[in-house]
């Protein structure tokens, strides 16, 4: 398996994409499960925050999340859609 420097943040939203990204070889974390594990995440702005201290990627449907990570220089991958249904 091809393993990736790059280390990614998943959003609540989007539970589970984690794993997925973790199958392809990417070092990926989901918000929620962080939260089961004790961590303080319960804010965009602790969300935003551990993200740019653990130089992370963030995977986030929030809106208001793309535009703090634009204010703070965050790296964000929006994925916004209108499907119901998650397809991973």
């Amino acid at each position: 398996m091809v393993r990736h420097d790059m280390k990614i943040l998943v959003d609540e939203s989007d539970d589970g994409l984690d794993e997925k990204l973790r199958e392809i070889g990417y070092e990926a974390y989901s918000v929620k499960k962080l939260i089961a594990e004790g961590k303080r995440l319960h804010s965009d702005y602790s969300v935003l925050k551990y993200a740019r201290e653990n130089k992370m990627l963030l995977i986030t449907r929030d809106a208001e999340n793309g535009l703090s990570c634009e204010e703070n220089n965050t790296p964000i991958f929006a994925s916004i859609t209108t499907r119901s249904s998650k397809s991973y």
